[in-house]
């Protein structure tokens, strides 16, 4: 009889520390639980946050180029005044200009680059009006490497809003 009191006591005994274990590992559980769901909801709220800030940026990169054109198609020389290419481009699309209107001009390789395309032309023009006129008139007239000047084929040129890469 002592020795089933004994094995009796052990099993109840294997059983309260099992439950206890359990118990523990139940609360673990809960607090990693908890946890997570806290982390599950601080990335959301980072998401968020970070669209919103991407949307502001492109807000801003947008009204930092308000005034700008961009210049597609155009063939690269070595020796090239991108102030007269610009001048010559309004002329012949009727917009009247000085050298005072462009108040920047220069070159940039697109994001992704493609074998045999000139990088394109960024100007910018003292007034947003004059940029506006500039790209209604040479989408009207459609320009062509022939129109401005510049010998071999005749390739066309497009003259454009320049636009944030999310527009």
């Amino acid at each position: 009889m002592q020795k089933e009191i004994i094995t009796f006591q052990k099993s109840v005994q294997f059983n309260s520390d099992w439950h206890d274990e359990t118990t523990k590992n139940f609360e673990v559980l809960f607090e990693l639980t908890k946890q997570t769901d806290s982390l599950k909801s601080e990335i959301n709220n980072l998401k968020l946050q970070n669209q919103q800030l991407n949307r502001q940026m492109n807000i801003n990169e947008q009204r930092d180029r308000m005034l700008n054109v961009e210049i597609v198609g155009m063939p690269e020389s070595i020796n090239e005044d991108l102030n007269d290419t610009i001048l010559r481009i309004c002329k012949h699309v009727g917009v009247k200009i000085d050298t005072n209107d462009v108040l920047q001009v220069n070159r940039v390789s697109p994001k992704v680059k493609l074998p045999g395309r000139s990088r394109v032309i960024i100007a910018k023009m003292k007034s947003r009006l004059l940029k506006d006129n500039v790209i209604s008139l040479s989408r009207k007239n459609r320009l062509t490497t022939k129109d401005i000047g510049l010998a071999g084929e005749s390739r066309p040129i497009f003259v454009n809003e320049h636009l944030t890469f999310s527009q």
